[in-house]
């Protein structure tokens, strides 16, 4: 085998490698519970927005960088038929 051929299946390797191990990462659907017993990491939770019995919440006189809401966690509300 040529030089070239060793060098472009290493690459190739190495790109399949990196391509799979950054595949974990992008379905981390977690429910509430679970993302809470991991701080620090980050996580896509499918919820429901919750406005009724809490409504959102942002005063941009007072704090422009806080904003407030409420969301349900959709795994709950499956479970119990809601």
């Amino acid at each position: 085998m040529k030089k070239i051929n060793i060098v472009l299946l290493l690459v190739i390797a190495g790109t399949l490698a990196a391509i799979i191990s950054m595949v974990g990462d992008f379905s981390s659907y977690q429910t509430f519970a679970s993302a809470e017993e991991k701080p620090g990491k980050e996580f896509q939770i499918i919820a429901k927005l919750d406005t009724i019995s809490n409504p959102m919440h942002y005063d941009p006189i007072k704090d422009p960088n806080h904003f407030t809401f409420y969301a349900k966690d959709e795994s709950i509300d499956q479970k119990s038929g809601l």
